[in-house]
């Protein structure tokens, strides 16, 4: 399809409604995501003052909460994968955070069969699913999925 200007008006900026404006500040904030109230709170608290399309801001925060607060090194697996990449189920030792890029998010480095290893972290998983490690990542994985 292809206009020409003179086939083009203005638009108006449009006003949010407010339950419009709770949708939007859920992608980030996870407003009734889990519908915890302490979670909810958490990361409304965690994120207040971002700008929720400043996707870099939002991924500095995470790296920066992620790395003060997971506890390296620990056990994961890769739970997606990219064509390629690596092979789901593939046991990874977490060591430390590394950077990210939009495309990908974070990246963890770490150590696996074949050796030295980086990846995504939004494709692993903790192993110990009762430890404070899986409960992190996993909130992490969910909020990038759903970016």
């Amino acid at each position: 399809m292809t206009l020409s200007p003179n086939e083009l008006a203005p638009s108006t900026k449009r006003v949010y409604t407010r339950h419009e404006k709770s949708a939007l500040n859920a992608k980030l904030y996870w407003i009734d995501f889990y519908g915890i109230q302490e979670v909810d709170e958490f990361y409304t608290e965690l994120f207040k003052g971002i700008d929720v399309k400043d996707e870099y801001a939002i991924l500095d925060k995470w790296e920066e909460y992620l790395s003060q607060t997971l506890k390296f090194p620990f056990e994961t697996k890769v739970t997606e994968t990219d064509r390629g990449g690596l092979k789901i189920g593939t046991k990874i030792k977490l060591l430390d955070l590394d950077g990210y890029d939009d495309k990908y998010g974070i990246f963890g480095i770490g150590k696996g069969e074949m050796g030295a290893i980086t990846s995504p972290i939004c494709n692993l998983e903790a192993t110990d699913k009762e430890s404070k490690n899986y409960e992190l990542l996993r909130n992490y994985v969910v909020w990038f999925a759903n970016r």
